[in-house]
């Protein structure tokens, strides 16, 4: 009889003791789930911090915002980097333009800030590479030409005379990556860009004239315009005699 009540005991203490088991009780889980949150958002932040640091060591930066303020092209970082630093650029142009004054560059020891005001959109390079204004300028000129061409000028204009703080990045989608693209050559350094120049590629006199006798064979009677390229260099262009090509496209 002894032995079935310490049984009995032995199993009351057991079933006692379940619900005192970490893992059972309520406030563990949430304790527990606390503690995985918060090293969730520790995990979190310092992604954030290593994205920032990444962006920072980039050599150059181009920004494209409207005179809104409203982010449209950055080649770098994601919206969540780039938006509180377009608020900044927008806060100090905006600052010297109330004093009737056009800021349009500005430099430190080793930075160069270059800003353009074209149309409805402020453009904006930031160099570490000791770049003059100058070709800073010209390589901001060429990022908005490829803009205009994407969505041609009048257009551009168009859209922000009704509506001044129009989300412009959402309506260039997918051609982002044509400014990439272009953003890429830039940075890299392409002779054509630096020089404002044309490329060609070097070929064998007897080559190059046999492809251009193909081509003025081939085309059509309204064409104006006719190039080939390999590699970003021109190999052959046909054009009427009082035109010209630049390298801007213009």
């Amino acid at each position: 009889m002894s032995k079935f009540k310490e049984e009995k005991a032995l199993k009351n203490q057991k079933e006692k003791s379940k619900g005192t088991l970490p893992f059972l009780d309520k406030a563990f889980f949430k304790e527990e789930s606390n503690v995985f949150h918060n090293s969730r958002s520790c995990n979190e932040d310092s992604k954030n911090e290593d994205k920032i640091e990444a962006w920072k060591s980039r050599k150059k930066h181009f920004f494209i915002l409207s005179r809104a303020g409203k982010p449209v092209y950055s080649r770098y970082g994601d919206e969540m980097i780039i938006s509180e630093y377009m608020g900044i650029i927008q806060i100090i142009i905006s600052f010297f333009h109330s004093k009737e004054d056009n800021l349009r560059s500005f430099a430190s020891k080793n930075l160069t800030v270059v800003i353009l005001l074209e149309g409805p959109l402020y453009l904006v390079g930031i160099s570490k590479l000791h770049e003059s204004e100058t070709q800073i300028k010209a390589q901001l000129n060429i990022l908005y030409t490829q803009i205009t061409t994407m969505l041609t000028l009048d257009k551009l204009l168009n859209i922000f005379v009704h509506k001044e703080n129009f989300d412009l990045k959402r309506l260039l989608g997918n051609t982002k990556i044509f400014l990439d693209a272009l953003s890429d050559v830039i940075i890299e350094g392409e002779p054509s860009i630096l020089l404002n120049g044309l490329q060609c590629l070097r070929l064998r006199r007897s080559i190059r004239m046999k492809i251009d006798s193909i081509l003025i064979k081939a085309k059509a009677k309204k064409l104006l315009y006719g190039i080939i390229v390999s590699n970003l260099c021109i190999i052959s262009i046909i054009r009427p005699k009082n035109h010209s090509i630049h390298s801007s496209g213009k």
